[in-house]
């Protein structure tokens, strides 16, 4: 009769095999610097210097992201949020610039969002070129700019946001009314959509859907 073979003991449960670097969300910010250890140790940060934040953001499909770093102080209190550049065009590696004004336990994550209005900027533009979806566009766009005059946090996954300044408002609602003026050339009602004044305003108070936070790394 075989002998029966000892069991073998259950490996132990370890902690966070997957690392935080793995962990893929919906607009992952992915190889973040600087980190060292994966955040088990804090990178330097020096009181009045600024310094980088990358990361490498990226989607699936082709609508428009945006990405910021964002400084958190000693106290648990955001600091500050600078808006993360694309670097190198075709590899998804985004930075922006920090910067700590005393010492302490400085901490900093990323967020990353879908960012509709840049995609229907670029979406609408191609279509409306070609006659295509015309009204559609136009629409779309009137509800975009309407949207954002309001502050809407929707859909879900949207970053709450206020609403944005008075003057800011009637620029948006303004901008809703010409692209909703069928007096007008297609061509001219987009234009009221893609006005500097308009792009000044959705870059100062971008609308963020399906928000994605890494977690903070810490600086010292």
């Amino acid at each position: 009769m075989a002998k029966a073979k000892a069991s073998q003991p259950a490996p132990a449960r370890t902690k966070n095999l997957v690392p935080p670097r793995a962990r893929i969300t919906r607009i992952p910010a992915t190889e973040v610097f600087p980190v060292i250890e994966q955040g088990t140790w804090p990178a330097k940060a020096t009181e009045g210097e600024s310094f980088p934040v990358r990361a490498t953001v990226f989607r699936e499909g082709h609508d428009a992201l945006g990405a910021e770093a964002v400084l958190i102080d000693p106290d648990g209190k955001e600091h500050m949020r600078a808006k993360m550049v694309d670097i190198a065009p075709g590899l998804d590696r985004y930075e922006a610039w920090l910067m700590p004004d005393r010492p302490g336990a400085w901490k900093f994550r990323i967020e990353t969002w879908s960012d509709p209005y840049a995609s229907w900027s670029h979406d609408a533009a191609i279509k409306i070129a070609a006659d295509t979806d015309v009204e559609l566009m136009l629409e779309e766009g009137a509800l975009l700019m309407e949207r954002a005059a309001e502050g809407r946090p929707r859909p879900k996954g949207s970053r709450k946001q206020k609403a944005p300044s008075k003057k800011n408002q009637e620029i948006l609602l303004e901008a809703a009314k010409l692209l909703r003026d069928q007096d007008s050339s297609p061509q001219r009602r987009l234009s009221a959509g893609l006005s500097s004044q308009v792009r000044s305003v959705f870059r100062e108070s971008p609308l963020r859907e399906l928000l994605t936070r890494t977690r903070t790394f810490p600086l010292k």
